[in-house]
Order: C-alpha cells, then structure tokens, then sequence
C-alpha cells in the first residue's frame, strides 16, 4: 500500500468524535434511577473535573433541551460516542440514560452484539460512578 500520513495521534488525548443527531447506531440502552433530582445530575455533569471523575477522557459535544447530552470519550476499544438522557422523575429523584458504542478504531471490528455486552457493562459502571458523585451530600460537590 501506499502507507498512512503521520498524524500526532491520540496519545495525550483523545481525538474529537463528530456528535450525530440519533443514538449511536445498535447501542443498547442502560438505565438506572439515581436518588438526586436531576438538577444535581446536571451538576455534576456541567463539572469538568467531576465529569472527568464520571467518564474519564469524555468531552462535550451538544447538550439539548436540557435533557440530552452528547459526549465524546476514548474507550479501550477507540473513540467512543455517548448520549446522556436525564428525566426527571416524581420526587427528589431522576432517572439517567446512557447509550455508548465505538465509533472508530479497533473496537469496529468486533462484532456489534459482543461490542455492546462489554458497552453496556462499561456504561452499568459510569452509572455507578455518577450516582455516587450526584448523591453525595451537597457540600461534597465542590470540593476535589
């Protein structure tokens, strides 16, 4: 072949993932209702330090109707789109949404049924990971 132009990679960070209008293509749903009202979501998320705690590597790239966010972050299988949905729930709690897959790299060649089991155990775990942030007591927020 004819060779690939040398470009600075994505070793100090990751490269920008384009946001598209739907969820990533296949990607299964992952819920989990978190016991803050989802204003406290949103500020953790609109955080970049707790965001980086949350989805390390992850950068925003829409954020709509104050419901929606979509990220981009590197995975371990290449760069990875994400679409956050936060519903407010009755009561001081909310219900969050995340729908991941990979978009580029080595991750695409697997196949997409066995790319989404490991997706959607990722995806179980960053939930894990912001309730804790969005549950803790407020005064903890701001604070590193």
């Amino acid at each position: 072949g004819s060779g690939v132009e040398p470009t600075a990679g994505n070793v100090l960070e990751p490269r920008d993932v384009p946001p598209e209008a739907d969820d990533p293509p296949g990607s299964l749903p992952v819920r989990r209702t978190v016991a803050a009202p989802a204003d406290r979501v949103w500020e953790v998320l609109a955080d970049p330090a707790r965001l980086q705690q949350w989805l390390p590597g992850a950068r925003v790239h829409e954020s709509e109707d104050g419901r929606h966010l979509v990220l981009g972050a590197q995975g371990a299988a290449g760069p990875t789109r994400v679409r956050v949905e936060v519903e407010p729930d009755d009561g001081p709690s909310c219900t969050v949404t995340i729908r991941q897959d990979v978009v580029d790299g080595p991750g695409r060649v697997v196949p997409r049924l066995a790319r989404q089991g490991a997706v959607v155990v990722r995806s179980t775990l960053a939930l894990r990971r912001l309730a804790d942030l969005a549950e803790a007591p407020q005064r903890d927020l701001g604070s590193a």
